[in-house]
């Protein structure tokens, strides 16, 4: 990919791309255009990310699932009802969506079920697989795959009030970009290269939870480590039925962490398992911040989301007080591997936890706008450059309607002045 991305915009792409072009520059875009993205998966998750990609011009994304459209998920909004006669699959008909949305992406299908990309040709053939609402041993199994092939991981799922991102880039290096005040007053952009180890899910989703502070922990992490217990033991994600049996799960995770049994009430346990599936203002949140990090992992600019993004509007307060106030997510960085043992013992200062194989944990919250349910965070930086431009725009266009003044408007003043000067002197012809 990194020969590809020597390749030059076109001057169509570059009009197209021109206010995103000034948000992360010209090589960043090099390297999004010629990036190969597949996502397996399709849900109302799966569909906020392939838009934002998709507009966002990343080279190649290619779509993985053969769901009938009978069947198709009710919060994938690519879909659209006149399509379910067709006999097409999800995949095939959110293709034909995505391509009209920007037709310099080429957006094609993959035979098969999910599980189909992480056939070795698949893989091979992709920069960066993501995968959306699998059960956890689908998401180690590609994980394993990813990290076996060298390719880039992402994994996300939104259930009820909840939704979580997960990335194993492996190693990461990216250029960071930091402002810095000069005595002056003015300031200037620093850019320093820099690398970040990535855990696997195995090891994120098993880290061992001894010693780490109880404030550090989410619990959205430990119900995910509950609803993997209980897929490992039953074979499937815990249903309605099931509620008992994940509170039994629940009750092990935390017992394991030092949490209190109650630390997340019974109702909100028996709400995520019977919840009937994904609700668009959560897949808004989550595949916007989910979008932004593939962006940064494939442009190699920015430093990424290592390794979970939790979000949920139960924990820690009621849905109407948290949708009332400022959004707000939780980076934790459940696993986080350093390359030296001074960085490790840095971050478990400042993160208040550790892992025996030098790891650390810790959560770290991140303020969403309240807009950021229907905007991703690039649309929002896109957005502020509309006023930014406004007073450019303005005389751009008045250097364009330069002739039509002239042309046009001076005749009609012109003969409006005549007519004033004439009717004047009329008047002073008849006085006498």
């Amino acid at each position: 990919m990194a020969e590809e991305a020597q390749q030059e915009l076109t001057e169509h792409e570059a009009a197209i791309y021109d206010r995103q072009l000034r948000v992360w520059g010209v090589e960043t875009q090099k390297r999004l255009s010629a990036a190969r993205v597949l996502i397996a998966g399709l849900g109302g998750l799966a569909a906020e990310v392939a838009k934002n990609v998709v507009l966002a011009g990343v080279g190649s994304v290619t779509l993985c699932d053969d769901t009938p459209l009978a069947d198709r998920p009710p919060s994938n909004f690519l879909i659209h009802a006149a399509d379910a006669a067709t006999g097409r699959t999800v995949a095939e008909a959110c293709v034909a969506t995505l391509q009209e949305m920007n037709p310099f992406v080429t957006v094609s299908a993959l035979e098969g079920p999910p599980s189909a990309a992480l056939a070795p040709e698949a893989l091979a053939a992709c920069d960066l697989l993501l995968l959306c609402g699998q059960p956890a041993g689908g998401v180690a199994a590609a994980d394993a795959a990813c990290r076996a092939a060298g390719k880039a991981f992402y994994a996300g799922d939104c259930r009820g009030v909840y939704g979580w991102a997960f990335a194993d880039l492996a190693e990461h290096t990216f250029v960071q970009e930091t402002k810095v005040e000069q005595e002056d007053g003015s300031s200037k952009t620093v850019c320093e290269e820099r690398s970040e180890r990535f855990a696997s899910w195995q090891d994120a989703v098993g880290a061992s939870l001894q010693g780490v502070s109880i404030k550090r922990l989410s619990k959205l992490y430990l119900l995910l480590r509950a609803a993997a217990r209980y897929e490992q033991q039953h074979g499937r994600f815990p249903a309605a039925a099931d509620a008992h049996a994940l509170r039994d799960a629940w009750a092990a995770e935390a017992a394991a962490a030092g949490v209190p049994a109650d630390a997340l009430p019974g109702e909100q346990l028996d709400a995520y398992s019977a919840a009937p599936g994904d609700m668009p203002a959560i897949n808004a949140v989550v595949g916007g911040v989910l979008a932004n990090e593939l962006i940064k992992a494939l442009g190699g600019k920015g430093e990424p989301i290592n390794n979970f993004f939790l979000f949920s509007l139960a924990e820690g307060s009621g849905m109407v007080e948290r949708m009332a106030a400022r959004l707000s997510g939780v980076v934790s960085i459940v696993f986080h591997i350093y390359p030296d043992r001074r960085a490790a013992e840095s971050a478990r200062t400042e993160l208040g936890g550790s892992h025996s194989s030098g790891g650390t944990m810790g959560k770290m919250p991140i303020r969403l706008k309240e807009v950021v349910y229907t905007l991703s965070p690039f649309e929002q930086s896109v957005m502020n450059g509309l006023w930014k431009d406004l007073p450019h725009k303005a005389a751009h266009h008045m250097h364009n309607l330069r002739d039509a003044v002239i042309f046009c408007v001076a005749p009609v003043v012109g003969i409006g002045y005549y007519c004033a000067d004439y009717k004047e002197k009329e008047k002073q012809h008849h006085r006498y």
